[in-house]
């Protein structure tokens, strides 16, 4: 288990839980990720390139067949791209409630990691929960367009799944009508 998705102040709307209240260096600051984030293209962009797994191909050849270089590239620049994606995604959570630079967002979220020991995925993670909790994936469309995704591979993995090898069978001789013994 991680640690807890950002403690202080959680405040409930129905069933959902919405907006996180952090406190930082003595500091109160809301993190929300509802509209002005989901109107904030490089998060969306971001977020979409990480969940969709659309990170380890986008730089591919040929998207529906990449190759295992491509594969390894692609997976290590998704996982150098977190701390970029996180201050991203950080910056994006202010913007509703507490508008700063993002020069201050990003001091603000290392200050955060610092205080509670996270590292860059932890805090990814995080972040992910609560843009999750918020509905943010569901407002930009992500959990649609992950839904299908899904739904589109599955298919795929069906036809493509392993057979089982029956070289311990005999092989099958097919009959037909005109077929004369050569014996």
């Amino acid at each position: 288990m991680g640690l807890p998705l950002f403690p202080i102040n959680i405040r409930e709307k129905g069933k959902r839980l919405i907006m996180k209240t952090i406190k930082v260096a003595d500091t109160e600051v809301t993190l929300e990720y509802t509209f002005e984030a989901a109107e904030y293209k490089a998060v969306v962009q971001k977020m979409y390139l990480m969940l969709t797994g659309m990170a380890l191909v986008k730089d591919a050849e040929d998207l529906d067949n990449p190759s295992p270089t491509e594969m390894i590239d692609g997976s290590i620049n998704m996982f150098a791209d977190i701390p970029e994606t996180c201050k991203i995604a950080f910056y994006a959570g202010l913007l509703e409630n507490n508008p700063m630079s993002n020069d201050d967002a990003n001091l603000l979220m290392r200050s955060y990691m610092k205080e509670n020991k996270l590292s860059y995925t932890e805090m990814f993670e995080q972040i992910k929960e609560c843009m999750e909790e918020d509905g943010f994936f569901h407002l930009i469309g992500l959990d649609d367009t992950l839904a299908k995704i899904s739904g589109d591979l599955t298919p795929e993995v069906q036809k493509t799944a392993p057979k089982k090898p029956a070289d311990h069978k005999k092989p099958a001789q097919k009959k037909t009508e005109n077929s004369t013994s050569t014996k």
